[in-house]
């Protein structure tokens, strides 16, 4: 059993690096559920030439009050989550754990968040970020 164990967790290590691995679950539009009052909250996402990409965009009317630019890239056999706009140089998150309906990007060295996890449930998408003991988390659905 224990065999069976350390195969398996091999098998999930190695396979975060496949390239023929699909994020489709991320491509479309995507509105936040229970907004904060006045804001609209969204995610975007498509495929251009292989590179997924996207961004997440919060407006209060006219005004732009947050904006993120997102990728996820294939580098040395790996997959990174990257956060530009934010911060001065991007911010790295690798895949640490997927299945057919969730993916882990985590990053040990980044304060808040640590851990973004992204969940597919259905027709919608959940996305909670997480790190030194607090868990935040946006619920979205399809536009």
């Amino acid at each position: 059993m224990k065999t069976l164990a350390h195969l398996c967790f091999c098998l999930i290590l190695f396979s975060c690096g496949d390239p023929n691995l699909s994020f489709e679950q991320f491509e479309g539009n995507w509105v936040r559920a229970h907004n904060t009052s006045g804001e609209l909250t969204t995610e975007r996402w498509w495929n251009e030439n292989g590179l997924i990409q996207g961004f997440g965009l919060t407006t209060r009317g006219s005004d732009t009050v947050f904006r993120e630019d997102l990728s996820i890239e294939l580098r040395n056999g790996q997959y990174y989550y990257v956060v530009r706009g934010v911060n001065e140089s991007p911010t790295e998150f690798q895949l640490t754990e997927f299945s057919d309906d969730y993916f882990q990007f985590s990053n040990a060295d980044n304060p808040f968040p640590s851990k973004i996890l992204y969940q597919f449930p259905s027709d919608s998408m959940i996305a909670s970020l997480s790190g030194n003991g607090n868990t935040v988390e946006f619920r979205f659905g399809r536009e």
